[in-house]
């Protein structure tokens, strides 16, 4: 069996990385696709009588919950559950990654705060 040469691994892996890339591009695009075409308050209404409850939060310097004080959003989390925004993250990958992000944290503002005022908890407005 022969062994690999380094300029092989190095196409195997730069193979990869950009089919790894392609694949979180795509991504990317669905998700802001998504979250542009959805109303949060509604979908965080219905959950709400469903009894499908939760929170978004997401991962940066640490974990936050978009449009909610931490308090309020932890409370709800251990109360109802959480669903953890995915690519989230204080290192932007390109405009894109940054698009993503955006549309993430305005549908997850939006659907918790929503969610808060369901189950009337007090929901103070962010301050930049």
């Amino acid at each position: 069996m022969k062994t690999p040469t380094l300029a092989s691994l190095i196409a195997l892996l730069l193979t990869f990385s950009s089919a790894a890339w392609a694949d979180i591009t795509q991504d990317y695009r669905a998700y802001i696709a998504w979250f542009q075409t959805h109303d949060p308050a509604a979908d965080a209404t219905q959950n709400f009588e469903k009894g499908t409850i939760h929170v978004f939060s997401a991962m940066g310097a640490g974990q936050y919950y978009p449009g909610l004080d931490h308090a309020i959003g932890t409370l709800i989390e251990k109360k109802h559950g959480v669903k953890d925004l995915k690519h989230m993250s204080d290192a932007v990958q390109g405009a894109l990654h940054m698009q993503y992000m955006t549309a993430a944290n305005v549908y997850a503002a939006e659907y918790n705060r929503t969610t808060a005022r369901l189950l009337k908890l007090e929901v103070k407005p962010k301050t930049p």
